[in-house]
């Protein structure tokens, strides 16, 4: 450091108040703790259905969405390669 540099005297517990620097230390713990809870959260597995739970049902071309007549003939000659 240089050699200009000096203390200016003013204690810690003179700039912040000890119940205020405590209750930032609670308010930080509380924040971690909610934290860490909402990241296990997310990486809980979602559950899935078995699959005889599952709806399913044949579907025209015409009924997907995005398929119209022009598409559809050129679909059906890929699937046929």
């Amino acid at each position: 450091m240089p050699e200009n540099y000096h203390s200016l005297g003013i204690k810690s517990s003179e700039i912040t108040p000890k119940q205020a620097y405590l209750s930032r230390r609670d308010f930080m713990k509380a924040a971690g703790l909610a934290a860490g809870a909402l990241t296990l959260a997310a990486c809980a597995t979602p559950e899935i259905k078995p699959a005889d739970q599952l709806s399913l049902k044949e579907s025209a071309f015409g009924q997907l969405p995005g398929w119209d007549n022009d598409t559809q003939g050129e679909a059906v000659i890929a699937l046929q390669r």
